[in-house]
């Protein structure tokens, strides 16, 4: 089972930081992410929805309560956020084609 320290490891590399990167980033001065990431020590209710917020998921997908990742795209800078609705848009005008085809 994939806890808490894994993907918040897998989401940092996806967004490209390094452990230090995400610790400037909420806050965090030490080798904190370090240890969350190993499992070693678990962050609080409000490092948690830092955390979640600056990897634009939610808290409970850290947790592991929901099991598909969520993209909180009110969070995003806008030209992210651009790029992403310009992708959605294509993806369901790809898979609205493919079911008029069927």
């Amino acid at each position: 089972m994939v806890g808490l320290g894994e993907r918040l490891r897998k989401l940092r590399k996806a967004h490209r930081m390094t452990q230090k990167q995400l610790g400037l980033r909420v806050g965090l001065r030490d080798n904190s992410i370090s240890l969350f990431e190993s499992d070693a020590r678990e962050p609080s209710a409000s490092m948690l929805v830092r955390l979640a917020s600056e990897l634009h998921t939610t808290p409970n997908y850290l947790l592991g309560v929901d099991k598909q990742q969520f993209i909180v795209i009110d969070q995003m800078d806008e030209p992210d956020r651009e790029v992403l609705m310009m992708l959605a848009a294509s993806l369901i005008e790809k898979h609205q084609a493919r079911q008029e085809k069927e």
